[in-house]
């Protein structure tokens, strides 16, 4: 476990109804940002040895570019269902 002060002094300041806001927005910053730093650098690195990204950036808005990485956002479970292999002791129903 690894304590990290957000702030200067962060430590001995306790979070109240004032700064709270304030905690949220920087310990989100923290957790997707600088925490994930080296995972997103290599992650970007990989990705533009597979993929050129100035063609990319003309052919695709960056909508397009999640849905082609992530999938998407509105699964078809009834689709899945009726697709899917069933093994194991599994059926439609469980």
């Amino acid at each position: 476990m690894q304590e990290v002060e957000l702030v200067p002094g962060g430590k001995e300041l306790l979070v109240t109804q004032e700064n709270r806001q304030e905690f949220v927005a920087l310990f989100i910053e923290y957790e997707f940002k600088k925490q994930c730093a080296p995972q997103l650098k290599a992650f970007k690195k990989g990705f533009n040895r597979i993929i050129d990204l100035p063609v990319i950036k003309h052919v695709l808005n960056p909508g397009d570019l999640e849905q082609s990485i992530c999938g998407q956002k509105q699964l078809d479970f009834h689709e899945l269902k009726e697709y899917c292999i069933y093994a194991n002791g599994f059926d439609p129903d469980c």
